[in-house]
């Protein structure tokens, strides 16, 4: 049985230490749990939902990664950053 990791998914602009910005990053709550969690256990699933807007090579690389991503879903039209 996976742990699930439930939340949003986003995208996120980040301003580095160093004071650098980075642009479209993937984020949300959902992500930063989910990723915690892989580092003691290797089946780790994310619930949550996103826009047309939200990149699907994000999801491919969650998937990559060995993460579920089963269990988001797309709610249709643009979700807020």
């Amino acid at each position: 049985m996976s742990l699930i990791c439930c939340g949003g998914l986003r995208t996120d602009f980040i301003i580095t230490a160093e004071g650098k910005a980075r642009l479209m990053e993937m984020g949300g709550n959902a992500i930063y749990s989910a990723a915690g969690a892989r580092l003691w256990r290797d089946d780790v699933a994310i619930l949550g939902r996103i826009g047309d807007n939200y990149p699907q090579t994000w999801l491919n690389e969650l998937a990559l990664r060995g993460f579920d991503t089963a269990g988001i879903r797309n709610i249709g039209g643009q979700q807020d950053h």
